[in-house]
């Protein structure tokens, strides 16, 4: 089995060196959203942070 990395690599595409899955596990609790659909899981914001920083990072070395 090829990983996508792989794939990647062998046709000369960029991916990030990590690879990083956001699982938010939106239904269970504690609430990961208020009423108006904003989150408010502090540590869900801080993965999706870190997410984000991981992706800027790799996107400003192109």
């Amino acid at each position: 089995m090829c990983s996508s990395r792989v794939v990647f690599i062998w046709i000369c595409i960029l991916s990030m060196s990590r690879s990083f899955f956001f699982f938010l596990n939106a239904f269970e609790s504690p609430p990961k959203f208020d009423d108006e659909g904003n989150l408010i899981d502090l540590e869900a914001k801080e993965r999706l942070k870190s997410v984000l920083n991981a992706l800027k990072a790799f996107t400003l070395r192109l």
